[in-house]
């Protein structure tokens, strides 16, 4: 990818670089390419030719219910919306949102985006929606669910629950976790079947309850119906029924065709939601806080702390810090020097795709009070004065999160997103830990949340890792 220099962003062509090895960092074009690019460089771009209010999908609670951000017919976004469209959105474990830019150099006078009237908060059906489309979408906790259950289909379901009992023992001992458990696996079949269409006999509905893809659909589905912890108390319930099952049970019997296409989403297990990495639902919302912004240049300074969180994993600490004249554009990517802060290190980062682009956009529409010396995450005056580093960006993301819809992000699970991605996509082990600056080292750091998303199994990490281990502090020396 060629860069095109901006007033403000400070460009070194690859002409003026003797060999891969005048990178900074220690980074060369090869490593470089596989740090930017994990999930691939091939995009479509958007096609708005059949769509004549030229709107774009951006945000959607699912793929049939959209919440829209407006682009124009050339396909750039127009004076209601500021972020890139979506080329695709993945659900792989750890991956981020894959957008096709399309440019915001004339973000200056552009006004927040707007998202469709139509479109539910938290699943709740918006005035728009006529009355069969409430129908349709009953919440699944609803009176008329309720009814179908136990009129229809608890006494099958009871009995195949009974049945893997005897079979696998997957019921607990004590008595109040023995009717929580029963709850949630009649709950979790009773949705699988009215899902999927199997028959309501245990060789039919085994594979599909052995299937961790198959949880993480269900809490999908429900997410917005039942609150988080509700939805954290099932993931665990059902994960852990799934693991004894795949224990007990040999391969052939949990095959199914199905299971290839489903793709589960990133939720950690057992582990408090600060940690865990961003969803692609989450993700959406992220994008529609970035569009939804009062004036242009709180949605820069949104656009910029996403960036270099998402794209570059750079802590919220590490934010104040980064300058203007820290971003520099070379022939294979955009770099990011942070001087680090309590935990991790200075370095260089490439920007991964197609974050690259936006910060770089970003940069090029610099407010009139900044310098090459502001921080590009500083408020309009350029100067941050008086305030520890972190509550500077912190305080703009509460402050902005009463501007309706969109979900403010994390930055936290921002730069566990832009690991869990690299992980995934097994970027070797050392470039991660180098670019990532971890003091501890990013097996320590990172270890427990890569195997428990699921993104590789503890045999898998080993082999990535290489056997590497890691010390805090140097060995003593006696004297």
């Amino acid at each position: 990818m060629e860069y095109v220099a901006s007033p403000h962003l400070r460009s070194v062509p690859a002409s003026d670089a003797p060999s891969a090895g005048a990178l900074p960092g220690g980074w060369t074009a090869e490593t470089l390419d596989i740090m930017i690019r994990p999930q691939g460089s091939s995009t479509r771009l958007l096609d708005l030719s059949d769509d004549s209010r030229g709107w774009n999908q951006l945000a959607s609670d699912d793929a049939r219910d959209c919440g829209l951000v407006p682009v124009n017919a050339s396909g750039q976004c127009g004076a209601a919306g500021y972020f890139p469209g979506v080329d695709q959105l993945l659900n792989s474990p750890g991956e981020v949102l894959k957008l096709e830019h399309h440019g915001i150099s004339d973000i200056r006078s552009m006004r927040p985006g707007r998202v469709a009237a139509d479109r539910g908060i938290a699943g709740n059906v918006a005035p728009g929606i006529s009355r069969r489309a409430r129908h349709h979408l009953q919440p699944p906790n609803s009176t008329e669910f309720q009814q179908r259950l136990r009129r229809d289909k608890v006494k099958q379901v009871t009995t195949m629950v009974d049945e893997l009992h005897k079979r696998y023992d997957i019921l607990a001992g004590n008595e109040n976790t023995r009717r929580s458990q029963y709850s949630h696996f009649t709950t979790y079949i009773t949705w699988l079947h009215e899902h999927y269409g199997f028959e309501l006999e245990l060789r039919a509905a085994l594979p599909y309850i052995a299937d961790h893809a198959a949880v993480q659909n269900y809490i999908d589905a429900h997410e917005g119906w039942k609150k988080p912890s509700t939805l954290q108390q099932e993931l665990r319930v059902l994960t852990r029924l799934v693991r004894h099952l795949k224990e007990c049970c040999d391969d052939s019997s949990l095959y199914h065709e199905s299971a290839h296409h489903w793709i589960p989403e990133p939720y950690g297990l057992g582990q408090p939601p600060q940690s865990l990495p961003y969803t692609t639902r989450e993700l959406r919302g992220v994008v529609d806080w970035i569009n939804v912004q009062p004036t242009s240049y709180s949605q820069r300074r949104a656009a910029s702390i996403v960036a270099l969180a998402l794209g570059a994993g750079i802590t919220i600490g590490e934010m104040t810090g980064v300058t203007y004249d820290d971003v520099t554009a070379h022939a294979h990517a955009i770099i990011v020097f942070t001087r680090g802060a309590p935990g991790t290190r200075s370095r260089y980062i490439p920007v991964t795709t197609p974050w690259d682009a936006v910060l770089s956009d970003v940069l090029h529409c610099r407010p009139p009070g900044h310098t090459a010396s502001s921080p590009i995450v500083a408020s309009q005056r350029g100067t941050i004065t008086r305030q520890p580093p972190t509550k500077v960006v912190r305080k703009f993301i509460e402050r902005s999160k009463t501007v309706g819809y969109g979900r403010a992000p994390v930055v936290r699970r921002l730069r566990h997103t832009w690991v869990i991605g690299h992980a995934r996509h097994h970027v070797p082990f050392e470039l991660l830990n180098h670019a990532a600056g971890i003091n501890r080292g990013l097996d320590r750091a990172y270890k427990r949340t890569i195997i428990s998303t699921g993104v590789m199994s503890g045999e898998e990490y080993n082999a990535w890792q290489g056997g590497i281990e890691f010390t805090d502090y140097p060995p003593l020396t006696a004297m």
